[in-house]
């Protein structure tokens, strides 16, 4: 994920989410940026979408007509719509750290993330967390 996106994640709250369906065709938490906003109004552009999808075809390699039906069989072609605008948000806000134009996906406990640790220092962190409990549960049960 880019520095940007990390560090608004870092910085954001609760209140700074917006719950919609109207992002990618799916009940979802998000977290509150331009884009964001401006698809949970609800309003596609055929053309944008069309173009999204076209991005989305290149990436996984699949025939559009498969991927327009695909996608209406799921959910119907406004969602269709709404999944290739909001994976397009999501690649620019992950990988270029385009905030204004980019979605990121997140929950309500974004705001109980207050760093970013290295996959050791979580292991790290819960194997001292579990030896405490332990130490702590055996001084209960001798008391």
């Amino acid at each position: 994920m880019h520095e940007n996106a990390k560090e608004l994640c870092l910085k954001a709250t609760a209140e700074d989410t917006i719950c919609s369906e109207m992002i990618d065709g799916l009940p979802g938490r998000w977290l509150k940026t331009p884009a964001a906003m401006k698809l949970a109004e609800g309003k596609t552009s055929f053309l944008r979408a069309l173009s999204s999808a076209l991005q989305i075809k290149r990436m996984i390699d699949v025939p559009i007509v498969k991927l327009f039906l695909g996608g209406l069989k799921q959910r119907g072609v406004h969602s269709l719509a709404r999944q290739a605008l909001s994976i397009s948000g999501l690649k620019v806000a992950i990988d270029n750290g385009d905030l204004e134009t980019g979605v990121l996906p997140v929950s309500q406990a974004i705001g109980l993330i207050k760093d970013l640790p290295t996959c050791q220092e979580v292991i790290d962190r819960t194997v001292a967390e579990a030896q405490e409990w332990v130490e702590a549960a055996g001084k209960k049960i001798i008391s």
